[in-house]
């Protein structure tokens, strides 16, 4: 049977008849399985099932001891971690914190009594991310965030023969100065996408193994994009996994706009059968300098592409993807015609070559598929 946290809710098919995706009501996120914890600076690299956002501020010190006044919360799997939900005694710090979707999608905001605020999300319910963090002119501030998403596929390939999938992302956001400067303070995030093919069992049958195709090895390894204002450097790696080949990278930071922008893309191989595929996808935001803001709030989007006739799959969450709607067939005039089928509109951003303006240019319909 399926494991333990494998649920047939969301489950996506291409066949002769066309595309076709149906959900049923999806598990709601364990509790002990895992809360996430409070990192709001590290890269998630564990493959199973989970949805978490994590807020840190900081802002004038106060007391007699000059302590630094700050507020913070963390959210997992739609539980609040009290460890990392703090304020201030005593001065007007806050935090908050939102779930939805059983606990697979979730949020978490801050505020310092400087005048810092920061807020991020995290869904497996759409595949994204989103951050957030504004500084005031101030001598005295810092905001860091850190949300993450992660999930373990099964494949079910009765094609008969090998399956080709597309799977990536795509993000951008910006860092702007309200002193035209970034030397007072750290200014810097990054987006990682860790992936893998875990071992299991379907109906007491070892799972297959997923391949990069390419160079036929093993999926495994990190897809990583770094981006810091303070040096004006944009830089995207594959790490631990993989050859050059099996890897299509785009982007850039615009250190005139402060636009930060890029994609990520590989090529699947999924044999006949059951596999397995997991991935952990993480946007960290390290903003401490001096009347910034930086801006990761339109989208990180993790995403698969049109699925091969014979190919399906559930997610152990049994949310993912569900919450995804079909964008306008015109896009930014918010005036539609014939709903696509479900494998056309999965990938986020037409298949991740929707960049910069043109992104921008989809900004209305990205909103509503991403809502």
């Amino acid at each position: 049977m399926l494991s333990k946290y494998m649920v047939r809710t969301t489950i996506a098919a291409v066949g002769l008849g066309g595309a076709c995706l149906w959900a049923m009501p999806a598990l709601a996120a364990p509790d002990v399985y895992d809360k996430c914890g409070s990192n709001v600076n590290g890269i998630e690299t564990q493959l199973y099932a989970r949805s978490c956002a994590n807020v840190a501020v900081s802002g004038t010190p106060v007391g007699n001891w000059g302590q630094i006044s700050g507020a913070g919360t963390g959210i997992g799997n739609g539980y609040v971690d009290a460890g990392a939900t703090r304020a201030t005694e005593g001065v007007p710090n806050g935090h908050s914190t939102t779930t939805a979707n059983d606990g697979w999608s979730n949020g978490a905001s801050a505020y310092s009594n400087s005048g810092t605020v920061a807020s991020t999300s995290s869904s497996l319910a759409d595949g994204t991310l989103h951050a957030f963090v504004d500084n005031p002119d101030a001598p005295w501030r810092a905001g860091a965030t850190n949300a993450r998403i992660s999930d373990v596929v099964t494949f079910n390939n009765i094609s008969g023969g090998v399956a080709f999938l597309d799977i990536g992302y795509a993000f951008d956001g910006s860092f702007t100065s309200k002193t035209g400067k970034f030397d007072d303070g750290y200014t810097n995030g990054f987006l990682a996408l860790a992936m893998g093919t875990p071992y299991g069992e379907v109906n007491g049958v070892a799972t297959g193994p997923v391949r990069f195709a390419a160079s036929n090895e093993w999926v495994g390894g990190l897809a990583q994009a770094t981006f810091d204002a303070n040096y004006g450097t944009f830089h995207q790696e594959y790490y631990f996994g993989g050859r050059p080949e099996d890897f299509a990278f785009t982007g850039g930071y615009d250190v005139t706009s402060g636009l930060v922008e890029g994609t990520f893309k590989t090529r699947l191989v999924i044999p006949e059968g059951y596999s397995k595929f997991g991935f952990a996808f993480t946007l960290g935001l390290d903003c401490r300098g001096r009347g910034v803001t930086c801006d990761f709030s339109n989208t990180g989007a993790f995403s698969f592409g049109d699925l091969p006739t014979g190919l399906s799959y559930a997610s152990d969450s049994g949310v993912l993807f569900s919450g995804l709607t079909p964008p306008d067939t015109d896009p930014g005039t918010g005036t539609g015609g014939a709903v696509p089928e479900p494998a056309t509109w999965a990938m986020m951003l037409g298949g991740f070559g929707l960049v910069g303006g043109a992104a921008r240019r989809r900004k209305n319909s990205l909103n509503a598929a991403l809502a």
